[in-house]
């Protein structure tokens, strides 16, 4: 039977797929056949290898996926600090939404909002005015740099930096990507920074929370 949820991951399963699939144990599915032109090109499955749906709302391989997770295949990839929603969580949330979650955070000595938490991200970016703010401006190099985004969109890096970044009873150095680029938000908080600082977010309830060991 098919479970009506599926264990929680760390990462989108669109990138998981292409983690895997040159494993010699993967089955990727065979390639699309027949006329494909009426579908909506503007969706690509990487599972089903044509337009069809995105990667990330494909059931099929969702289903695939929980199966080399019972399979202890997939063992990276499963968030062992999720927990269950709490009723408790909801309150103050407005439901429905589609905002994204931001955070407010240490870095060196000073604190800085707008911080979004995004989850597909794998680099973490922040903006030279928080450079400059923090009096670290003179450190920079300003060497240019393109940086990909998944939907193709570009930036141009100006350096990099490494940070400070405390949060509850941890305090991490974190690698910064600098760009200077027209943003709502100060920093972009990657998935590989949430993993180091042990936190576990809720988009849906617009929370983050950090595993305090003891």
């Amino acid at each position: 039977m098919t479970p009506k949820t599926y264990t929680k991951l760390l990462v989108p399963i669109n990138q998981i797929i292409h983690d895997l699939k040159d494993k010699l144990w993967f089955k990727m599915l065979q390639p699309m056949i027949g006329d494909t032109s009426k579908m909506d090109q503007t969706k690509y499955c990487a599972f089903y290898r044509g337009p069809r749906h995105v990667t990330n709302n494909c059931t099929t391989w969702m289903k695939y996926i929980e199966k080399l997770v019972n399979e202890g295949k997939c063992n990276q990839y499963v968030n062992r600090l999720a927990a269950q929603p709490r009723k408790e969580d909801a309150e103050g949330v407005d439901f429905p939404y589609n905002d994204a979650l931001v955070i407010s955070a240490q870095l060196a000595h000073v604190i800085v909002d707008k911080i979004m938490v995004d989850n597909s991200s794998s680099v973490d970016i922040l903006q030279l005015s928080v450079v400059q703010k923090i009096g670290l401006e003179n450190t920079i190099k300003r060497k240019a740099e393109v940086l990909s985004g998944f939907k193709g969109l570009t930036s141009i890096t100006i350096d990099i930096i490494t940070l400070d970044v405390t949060s509850p009873l941890i305090v991490s150095s974190q690698t910064f990507m600098i760009i200077n680029d027209p943003s709502p938000h100060n920093e972009i908080l990657s998935l590989p920074g949430l993993v180091k600082n042990g936190a576990v977010t809720s988009i849906e309830y617009q929370n983050i929370q950090f595993r305090i060991l003891g």
